[in-house]
């Protein structure tokens, strides 16, 4: 009888405090032109109503303001000048005050603090000190990553609006009688993008042409708002991009390959664009079966607090983006939690991924604006069953190229029978395996790198090579 008491109690006390906190930092994260727009408007109202106390702070103040919040916001960020500036304006407005006479009226005094406020405000909005993710610094991590661990050529770009890596074939050379390189394209899960394949790339790269390709709306993709009237617009928010980022690309066929919430988005791109997809890979896919008939049911008081954080589109990365300055240290302890659980062949729990790196990384992909992160509540049900089981998808006759699933073979929270259920369906018309990676947990391709690349290759040979009436299981 307890528990309701307290958590009614806790609830009461800390609502307000979380809507105040919430609401400065809605006010510390607006666009930095409105942000200085409003200041000076604010200055300029009251410096015109105060005219008959002093005519020449009609003028100045408004006047400096403005010049100074524009330089915040033309100069580079991080420079020599921001705090000089910082330290000028505010001793000329207190000066400005000071030297004053007492005027008849409280006006100069509003001025001098509102015109500091909306200093400060401007500052922090252009500098982005609430918030401090930025597309520039994510990009600039993420090639330290590939720099670190590819030494092949590669190219970092954006195509169709969609981040991309390309690590061209940098295998043995072929000559003219032999078929050039499949194409091989990588999907990241939720949560996590292109650098994520950083330690998979380079061998990767010995057999085919390499494409890592983020979701709309994640990673360094384009961020479009996520306005979605249905699961099927939704769908095509993310589907479709990958089709326009074909095009664009000028491929005709390729191998795609995708990992837990990528592995719903390639699958529903391999039902619509069948004739684009030479085989199937699916990495610890989220929502290949059906939620358990009791997924619904009432459970903890903490099962309920995340259904209805679930219901209100409530993501991890809006929950960062939340916490403003304190989001890096959320990020990093999350990080930190789930390196405790990783096998010893982790390339993060062994240092071969820099934890930090990925950790910065991590943090500046799930702070930047609201968009793609929203795919969790638009596509999974709380406890991240699917709202459409994939197992539909994947029927015999519909889905026509070889089909491979690859789950870890150590704590894999994603059920692989569900995805043995598929390949028995499949088995009489045509390729599909099942391999699981050793030692291997949900992170299948970074918990254990070296075998999850030997096990994908062996994959996509065997299913290119034996892709009529045979099914294996491993």
């Amino acid at each position: 009888m307890w528990k309701p008491v307290v958590f009614g109690v806790v609830a009461i006390l800390a609502t307000p405090l979380l809507v105040l906190w919430g609401a400065v930092g809605w006010v510390l994260t607006r666009p930095p032109l409105a942000a200085a727009t409003t200041s000076v408007a604010a200055v300029l109202a009251l410096a015109i109503a105060a005219y008959v106390d002093d005519a020449t702070m009609l003028f100045d103040v408004p006047a400096v303001l403005a010049v100074v919040l524009g330089l915040f916001m033309t100069l580079p960020k991080k420079t020599l000048y921001d705090w000089p500036l910082l330290i000028a304006f505010l001793s000329f407005a207190i000066a400005r005050r000071v030297c004053l006479p007492t005027p008849p009226t409280s006006l100069p005094n509003w001025i001098t603090v509102i015109s500091c406020v909306g200093l400060i405000w401007g500052y922090t909005t252009t500098r982005k000190l609430w918030v401090s993710a930025n597309l520039e610094t994510l990009t600039v991590i993420e090639d330290r990553l590939y720099k670190a661990h590819i030494m092949a050529e590669y190219t970092m770009l954006k195509v169709g609006g969609l981040g991309t890596v390309h690590v061209p074939y940098c295998g043995e050379k072929r000559d003219e009688s032999r078929l050039p390189p499949l194409n091989l394209v990588l999907v990241h899960g939720y949560a996590a993008g292109n650098a994520f394949w950083a330690t998979n790339l380079q061998t990767l790269a010995k057999h085919y042409n390499v494409y890592a390709v983020e979701w709309l709306g994640i990673g360094r993709s384009d961020r479009p708002d996520p306005k979605f009237a249905s699961y099927d617009e939704a769908d095509a928010f993310f589907v479709d991009a990958i089709e326009r980022w074909r095009k664009e690309m000028q491929l005709d066929q390729f191998v795609l390959a995708g990992h837990s919430m990528g592995g719903i988005f390639v699958t529903h791109y391999a039902v619509k664009y069948p004739e684009r997809v030479e085989q199937l890979v699916l990495i610890s896919p989220a929502g290949v079966g059906y939620p358990p008939k009791d997924a619904s049911e009432p459970r903890s008081y903490f099962f309920r607090i995340v259904r209805m954080g679930w219901r209100a589109e409530m993501t991890p990365m809006a929950i960062v983006r939340y916490l403003g300055p304190f989001g890096p240290k959320l990020v990093s302890w999350i990080l930190q939690r789930r390196m405790s659980w990783l096998p010893d062949t982790s390339v993060l729990k062994s240092g071969i991924l820099d934890p930090a790196l990925i950790a910065d990384y991590m943090y500046h992909n799930w702070a930047l604006k609201k968009s793609g992160d929203v795919a969790m509540n638009t596509h999974l049900l709380p406890g991240a069953f699917g709202k459409r089981a994939l197992r539909d998808d994947l029927l015999p006759g519909q889905i026509k190229m070889p089909v491979t699933f690859l789950y870890g073979g150590g704590s894999d929270w994603m059920d692989y029978n569900h995805g043995q259920d598929v390949v028995d369906r499949l088995k009489t018309t045509q390729y599909a395996s099942l391999r699981k990676v050793p030692l291997a947990g949900h992170q299948v391709f970074m918990d254990n790198a070296a075998a999850f690349n030997t096990m994908l290759i062996d994959a996509i040979t065997d299913g290119l090579e034996l892709r009529s009436f045979r099914t294996e299981a491993y």
